[in-house]
C-alpha cells in the first residue's frame, strides 16, 4: 500500500486528495508542521509528502532536504500558491 503524507494543520484544506479516485488505495496522514513530520518519518516510511499551500517555498525546499537526510529518496510535492501566475 502507498503511503501519502500530507503537511497541513487544516485537515479539510487537503480533503480533495482523500476524494481523490486514484488515491483511495493509499494510506493517507496529516501532519500539523515540519518538526513533526521529521519525527514521524524517522517512525515510518512514507511513499510521498505533500507541502502546505500557505508555507512559503523557500522553507519547504529546506524541509526537503532535511527530510531527504531522513528518508534518501523521497519524493515530494510542492504546493506553491505563490510562485503560480495570477489568471
Amino acid at each position: 500500500m502507498q503511503r501519502v503524507l500530507i503537511i497541513s494543520e487544516d485537515a479539510e484544506e487537503l480533503s480533495w486528495l482523500r476524494e481523490e479516485p486514484s488515491l483511495q488505495s493509499c494510506e493517507i496522514e496529516t501532519v500539523g508542521d515540519g518538526a513533526d513530520v521529521l519525527q514521524l518519518l524517522r517512525r515510518r516510511d512514507f511513499n510521498v509528502v505533500v507541502t502546505n499551500t500557505r508555507t512559503p517555498v523557500k522553507a519547504d525546499l529546506a524541509l526537503l532536504g532535511e527530510m531527504r537526510r531522513v528518508r534518501p529518496g523521497l519524493r515530494l510535492i510542492l504546493l506553491a500558491p505563490e510562485t503560480t501566475p495570477k489568471t
